[in-house]
C-alpha cells in the first residue's frame, strides 16, 4: 500500500496554480486516497463505500498535523502559504454542488475533505482572532456595530455543511474512537449509541465559529425516542493534539449530565467524546453578542433624561444626570441578577449533596459572554451556561493571549487550566463591570469610582487577580443574618427568583442588590415638571453647575442612609450607621452654608439701603428694643468703625465672604461628602495616622465657610484679607493631608498585592491633578498672605482690584473648574485609594484571624 500522505504534500499540491479541474482534483484523490487508481477508477472501499479506516486515520493525521494560526502556518511552510492554501481549497470547494452526490466516491470524498479542511482553517483563524490582542478591535466598529466577518461565514461554513459530501465526512472522521481516559460509567457505548442513532445528518447545519470549535445545530433522537434540536460542538483536528483538550472533552458528559437534574440555567448534554460534545440547542443569543447590539442602541439613541440633562464631568454612562445611569442600572439588575441566578444554579449542582470529591469548589472556569447564551422570559433575560470548564487556549501553557473573552478568565486558570472556588467570582465580577457600561479591564473601569462609588466597591472585591484577596469585603459566609433575611424575602415574594441557600452566588446577589439599591438611590427620582426641569436644565446645563454649590450631595447621602437604614444584618448596620455619619457631616455643612450665604445676601441688601419690609425682623427689633435701622442682635456684634450702610468700605469684604462660601460648599460637597478616610480602621500603622489626619482635614471644611465668612460680614470687614490667607491655608493642609493618605493606601495596597489598584500612581486616574492642587494651594496661599497682610496693614490702595481678583479666581478656577468640572477625576483617585484602604483593613483581619 502506498504511505501516508503528509501535510508537506497537500500544501505543495493546493498551492499550485490554477489548472484543469478535473485533472487537479483527481491529483489530491490520488494523495488522499492511496488505493485509488485514478485512470481506471477502481479503489479499495468499505463495504458501505465509505473511506477505509486507515484511510480515516491519514485523514484525522493531516488535520492534526495543521498549524495553529497563520504565522505559524507560513512560518513552517513558506510565506503565503496560508492564502495559497485558501484559495486552492476554495476552487474546489466553489464548484456547482448540485451533483455532488453523484460524483464518484474517490472525488466526493476528496471533495468532503478539502472542504472540511477549509472550514478547519477558517475556524483556526476565528479563534486566533478571539485569542489575539487585535481582537478587542474587531469586536464591533467605532459606533458599536456589529464586526466586518473574517469571511463570508454563511457563504462559506454554512453553505459547505449543508453538502452531502462534507456531512458524509464529518460523520466519518469525527465517528467516536476508543482511547484515553478510560471509560467510566459507560460513556463510550452512550456516544456510539447517539453518533449512529441519535444524530440525524442530513439536518445538520452550521451554527457558528468557537475558540476552539466548531458548532453545528441540527435535529436527532435522544434516548428515549424523544426528537429534539440539538448542537453539536465539534472540537477542530489541531486542538486534538493537546490531550488535555481530547480528555475533557470525552469526559464532558460524564462531569455535567442532567439527568434526574431540574435545569433551567443549564443545557442538558447528550453525549461526548474525545473531539465532540452533543447537547440540547439553546434557542438564544450569545451575550457577547446581545451586549454589543445593546451597546450600539444606546449610543446611536442617547438622550437626556427630562429635567438633568448631562452637564460637566458625567461620562455619558454611570453620570448622576444622564439618562444612561438610569438604563445601566436597569441593566445591572436585570442582567446581573441572570448571571448570580445561573451561578447558583451551577454551583448548586457541581457541589452540593457530595456530588463534587475535590477540595474546593467546582465552577464553569470559563465565564466568558461567548460561553452565556441568553433567552428572556417575560421581558427579563435568563441566563444558560454552556461549555462548562477552563479553555485551554487562554492558559499560559498556550500563550494566555487576550482576547474579548480572555479578559474574563480568572488568572488562576490562565495559570495551570484549573478552576479555583474563587475563578467564577473574578468572571462575575468583570461581567458586572461591562454591564454597567465600562471595559472589563484589569481594575474597576473610572466611571465606577467618579459615579458609582458603591458598585465600584463591590466589583473591586470580586476581581482581584489572588484568589485570597477576592471577597474581603462581601464574604458570603459572613453574614447569616442577611442570609436568612435575604431567604425570608424570598419566600414572601413567590415573583422573586432567589438562588438555592448552598450556594454562595445566593449571599453574594443579596449583597449586589443592596449595594445596587443604594447606588440606585443616589439617582434623583425622575422629574418630568416643566417648571422644575426648567430650573434643573438652568442649573447643570445652561450655568455649568453655578448655582448648586451643594452639587445634590446632601440628597444623595439622605436617600442612601434610607435605604441603608432598610436592610437588615450586621453589614448592613454598619454600612447604614457610615452612611448616617457622612450624612450628618453633609448636613452641618448644608446648614452652616445656608446661613452664611443667607446672612451675607442680607448684608449686601442692607448696603444699598433699600427697604425691604422685613416684618419679621422689624417685629424682633421690637420686642429686643431696637431701631428700625439695626438688625436684632447681630449687628451687635459689628466693630467700632463698622458702619452700614457703607457700599463702598464693605463691598470687597462682602463679595469675597459670598465667593468663598460658595467655593467651601462646592469644595467639601462635590468632592469630599462621601470620603471616609478612616475606612482605613485603628491599627493600620502609618497608614491610620495619614487617614485620621485626612479625616480631621477634610471634615473641618464643613465650617470652615461659615467660620472666616460670617466674622468679616458680622463683625469687621477689614479681616477679609487675613480670613481670605487663613482659608487658603486650610485648604492647603487639606489638600496636603488627603493626598498623603491616598498616596499611602495605594502603596500599601500594591506591597500587599491588591491588584485592584493601578500598578502606579501615574495610572491613576486623577491623581496627578489632585497632586498639582498642593503646590498651586502653597504658591497662591503666599501671594495671598503677602498681599492680604499688605492690604490689612493698609500698605496698598488697589483693594478693589485685589477683591476682585480674588472673587474671581474662587468663582471660575475653584467654582467652576477645580470644584466643578475637575471633581470627578479627583472622586475617581480618592475613592480609589478609599476603597484599597477598607480593603487592607479587611484582608489585615482575616490574616490576623487565621493566625489566630
Amino acid at each position: 500500500m502506498a504511505g501516508r500522505p503528509t501535510l508537506d504534500q497537500l500544501v505543495e499540491e493546493l498551492s499550485r496554480p490554477p489548472g484543469p479541474a478535473g485533472q487537479q482534483l483527481d491529483r489530491l484523490a490520488r494523495l488522499l486516497l492511496p488505493a485509488t487508481s485514478a485512470a481506471t477508477g477502481t479503489r479499495r472501499t468499505t463495504p458501505s463505500d465509505r473511506p477505509t479506516t486507515e484511510e480515516l486515520t491519514s485523514w484525522r493525521a493531516l488535520l492534526r498535523d495543521v498549524p495553529f494560526d497563520r504565522r505559524s502556518f507560513d512560518d513552517r511552510f513558506r510565506p503565503g502559504s496560508w492564502k495559497a492554501v485558501l484559495d486552492g481549497l476554495a476552487r474546489h470547494c466553489d464548484r456547482p454542488t448540485d451533483g455532488a452526490a453523484d460524483l464518484p466516491a474517490p472525488r466526493r470524498q476528496t471533495v468532503g475533505f478539502l472542504a472540511l479542511l477549509l472550514i478547519t482553517l477558517t475556524g483556526l483563524a476565528e479563534s486566533s482572532d478571539r485569542r489575539t490582542a487585535t481582537a478587542p478591535a474587531r469586536a464591533g466598529t467605532a459606533d458599536g456595530s456589529a464586526p466586518l466577518p473574517g469571511h463570508d461565514c454563511p457563504g462559506v461554513c454554512g453553505r459547505l455543511v449543508r453538502q452531502r459530501p462534507v456531512r458524509e465526512t464529518i460523520r466519518e472522521l469525527y465517528r467516536p474512537v476508543g482511547g484515553p481516559p478510560p471509560d467510566r460509567g459507560g460513556q463510550d457505548a452512550v456516544a456510539g449509541s447517539e453518533w449512529a442513532d441519535g444524530i440525524d445528518f442530513d439536518t445538520l447545519e452550521f451554527h457558528e465559529h468557537g475558540t476552539t470549535s466548531l458548532i453545528l445545530r441540527g435535529s436527532g433522537t435522544r434516548r428515549g425516542g424523544l426528537r429534539r434540536p440539538f448542537a453539536l460542538k465539534l472540537i477542530l483536528y489541531p486542538y486534538l493534539r493537546i490531550p488535555r483538550i481530547a480528555s475533557t472533552t470525552k469526559a464532558y458528559a460524564g462531569l455535567y449530565d442532567l439527568a434526574g437534574v431540574q435545569a433551567e440555567h443549564l443545557v442538558p448534554v447528550w453525549a461526548s467524546s474525545q473531539s465532540w460534545i452533543l447537547m440540547d440547542f439553546v434557542a438564544g443569543r450569545p451575550l457577547h453578542e446581545v451586549w454589543r447590539e445593546r451597546t450600539a442602541r444606546r449610543r446611536t439613541a442617547r438622550r437626556v433624561r427630562p429635567g438633568r440633562p448631562a452637564g460637566p464631568g458625567d461620562d455619558q454612562g454611570l453620570g448622576e444626570a444622564s439618562v444612561d445611569r438610569f438604563a445601566l442600572l436597569a441593566d445591572l439588575r436585570d442582567y446581573g441578577t441572570a448571571a448570580f441566578l445561573a451561578l447558583a444554579e451551577l454551583d448548586r449542582f457541581l457541589n452540593a449533596g457530595g456530588r463534587s470529591t475535590e477540595p474546593t469548589r467546582r465552577g464553569h472556569g470559563d465565564l466568558a459572554p461567548s460561553n452565556i447564551m441568553v433567552t428572556y422570559r417575560d421581558g427579563q433575560p435568563v441566563f444558560r451556561l454552556i461549555d462548562i470548564g477552563a479553555n485551554y487556549l487562554y492558559t499560559y501553557a498556550f500563550g494566555a493571549l487576550e482576547g474579548p473573552d480572555g479578559q474574563f478568565v480568572a488568572p488562576e486558570v490562565k495559570a495551570d487550566g484549573a478552576a479555583g472556588d474563587k475563578s467564577d467570582v473574578y468572571s462575575l465580577g468583570k461581567l458586572l463591570a461591562m454591564f454597567g457600561g465600562g471595559e472589563p479591564g484589569d481594575v474597576v473601569p473610572d466611571e465606577f469610582y467618579a459615579h458609582a462609588p458603591l458598585l465600584a466597591r463591590f466589583i473591586e472585591d470580586l476581581i482581584d487577580t489572588h484568589p485570597d484577596h477576592r471577597l474581603l469585603l462581601f464574604s458570603p459566609d459572613a453574614d447569616t443574618e442577611t442570609n436568612a433575611a435575604s431567604a425570608q424575602h424570598a419566600a414572601a415574594d413567590p415573583g422573586q427568583q432567589s438562588a438555592p441557600d448552598i450556594s454562595r452566588y445566593a449571599r453574594l446577589h443579596a449583597a449586589f442588590t443592596a449595594e445596587l439599591d443604594a447606588e440606585a438611590a443616589r439617582t434623583p427620582p425622575t422629574d418630568g415638571h416643566l417648571v422644575r426641569g426648567t430650573w434643573e436644565l438652568f442649573q447643570t446645563r445652561l450655568t455649568l453647575g453655578l448655582f448648586r454649590p451643594l452639587a445634590g450631595a446632601p440628597g444623595q447621602l439622605r436617600r442612601v442612609y434610607r435605604t441603608r437604614r432598610g436592610e437588615s444584618g450586621a453589614a448592613s448596620r454598619a454600612s447604614a450607621l457610615a452612611a448616617a455619619r457622612l450624612l450628618a457631616w453633609s448636613w452641618l455643612s448644608s446648614v452652616a452654608w445656608a446661613v452664611t450665604f443667607s446672612i451675607t445676601i442680607i448684608w449686601i441688601v442692607r448696603q444699598l439701603d433699600w427697604s425691604w419690609g422685613n416684618r419679621l425682623v422689624e417685629a424682633l427689633q421690637q420686642m429686643v428694643g431696637g431701631s428700625e435701622d439695626r438688625f436684632p442682635v447681630l449687628d451687635s456684634l459689628r466693630a467700632p468703625g463698622y458702619s452700614m450702610p457703607d457700599i463702598e468700605a464693605n463691598a470687597p469684604a462682602l463679595l469675597v465672604g459670598l465667593t468663598y462660601a460658595m467655593v467651601s460648599a462646592k469644595y467639601y460637597h462635590n468632592i469630599f461628602a462621601g470620603m471616609n478616610p478612616l475606612a482605613a480602621g485603628w491599627r493600620a500603622g502609618g497608614l491610620t495616622v495619614r487617614a485620621a489626619l485626612a479625616q480631621f482635614a477634610i471634615r473641618i471644611q464643613t465650617v470652615t465657610g461659615a467660620a472666616l465668612v460670617l466674622p468679616i460680614v458680622l463683625y469687621d470687614p477689614r479681616l477679609w484679607p487675613i480670613n481670605s490667607a487663613i482659608g487658603q491655608t486650610l485648604s492647603l493642609f487639606t489638600n496636603s493631608a488627603t493626598l498623603l493618605f491616598a498616596r499611602r493606601a495605594l502603596t500599601d495596597a500594591r506591597r500587599r498585592g491588591l491588584s485592584t489598584v493601578p500598578s502606579s500612581d501615574a495610572k491613576v486616574t486623577g491623581l496627578a491633578s489632585f497632586a498639582e492642587w498642593t503646590p498651586s494651594s502653597l504658591f497662591y496661599a503666599g501671594i495671598v498672605w503677602t498681599i492680604g497682610l499688605a492690604v490689612y496693614q493698609g500698605a496698598l490702595q488697589d483693594v478693589y482690584v485685589y477683591a476682585l481678583s480674588v472673587a474671581s479666581i474662587n468663582l471660575f478656577l475653584f467654582y467652576m473648574i477645580k470644584c466643578g468640572r475637575g471633581a470627578a477625576e479627583v472622586r475617581t483617585a480618592l475613592t480609589r485609594a478609599t476603597g484599597a484602604a477598607e480593603r487592607l483593613r479587611c484582608l489585615s483581619h482575616r490574616d490576623g484571624a487565621r493566625r489566630a
